[in-house]
């Protein structure tokens, strides 16, 4: 029901009898739906990605979800990833435990990794990050022909790389959510989880909710691993990620 009256002003009121009674309490679940139809349509469109390469990524890049370094953490980036010497298969291997340790350290909030390492390294850097289950994807560029005109009237034709997409595959939920649920399989002693819940095996048609007080032991424990990052960089001398602790299991 609705009604309508005249102030002394002049102004017409509209008068909403049901909105008038409606109390708080029963806007909370709409609030409620509404919201976490917000955050699965946002976590559908965003994608989270650790830039781990020498270059800032591109503004193609930047719309696709990839996040650059800043300041310490973006030199000492540079200086992991920069050989000044010829390196032999002990230094590459060295090397490529430092920056595990380097993206371990950051990638809890991400979903994974953009690596882009030398060739001649990017055996080790790949096995390094599988070891420790990070997941990382390649950047792909499509190279394309651009005309523009000089001032004199004459066209000078150049080469330019667009971002095109990503080699590999970018995990549906972040590292530390993917940590935590393998944290809960480890703690329910195997099996799956389909959702949030827990089944042995998918064929044998047992579903379970997984207990509150698993779910909270595993996120204890996969936090408890996380690299401190005041602990984890050092602005001047020598990287020790060698001797830096990680949240590795």
């Amino acid at each position: 029901r609705f009604g309508v009256s005249r102030s002394r002003g002049g102004r017409v009121r509209l008068h909403l009898s049901w909105w008038n009674s409606l109390k708080c309490s029963d806007l909370t679940p709409a609030f409620a739906l509404l919201a976490r139809a917000g955050f699965f349509y946002w976590g559908k469109l965003k994608m989270s990605i650790l830039n781990c390469t020498q270059h800032t990524a591109t503004r193609e890049q930047l719309a696709a979800g990839v996040v650059d370094l800043n300041g310490v953490d973006r030199e000492l980036l540079l200086k992991l990833i920069t050989f000044e010497s010829l390196p032999n298969d002990a230094q590459l291997a060295d090397r490529s435990a430092d920056f595990a340790d380097f993206v371990e350290a950051r990638i809890f909030d991400f979903q994974c990794a953009l690596i882009a390492p030398a060739p001649f390294w990017a055996f080790h850097v790949e096995a390094e990050l599988r070891a420790r289950n990070i997941p990382f994807v390649y950047a792909f560029s499509r190279r394309e022909s651009v005309e523009e005109k000089q001032v004199d009237g004459s066209v000078v034709k150049r080469s330019v790389f667009k971002h095109a997409g990503f080699i590999g595959r970018v995990p549906k939920r972040s590292a530390r959510e993917s940590a935590v649920r393998a944290e809960v399989l480890k703690l329910m002693g195997g099996g799956q989880l389909v959702g949030d819940r827990w089944t042995p095996d998918p064929e044998s048609g047992i579903i379970e909710p997984v207990p509150a007080e698993v779910w909270t032991a595993a996120e204890k424990a996969v936090d408890a691993r996380r690299v401190s990052h005041s602990r984890a960089v050092e602005l001047h001398g020598e990287w020790r990620g060698r001797h830096v602790p990680t949240w590795r299991g």
